[in-house]
């Protein structure tokens, strides 16, 4: 099996509550470890949240987290 041809899950992924727990501790972490890169810029979110939901983002913070650059 590939990568999704989609960035979104579209199917019920039927993980344990205790998945979903370790993954939010693990982002927890990440999120206080600095870092200067940036993988989307807030130019970029204030006109996409919009775009694609109709809510203004209102204030941003951001944090570390997953990110993927393109080569």
């Amino acid at each position: 099996m590939g990568p999704s041809p989609v960035a979104a899950v579209d199917d019920d992924v039927q993980l344990p509550d205790t998945w979903w727990q370790d993954l939010n501790q693990a982002l927890d972490h990440l999120a206080g470890v600095p870092t200067s890169r940036q993988a989307v810029r807030e130019q970029y979110i204030r006109r996409r949240v919009p775009e694609y939901t109709g809510i203004n983002p209102g204030e941003i913070t951001f944090t570390s987290a997953h990110g993927a650059r393109a080569g």
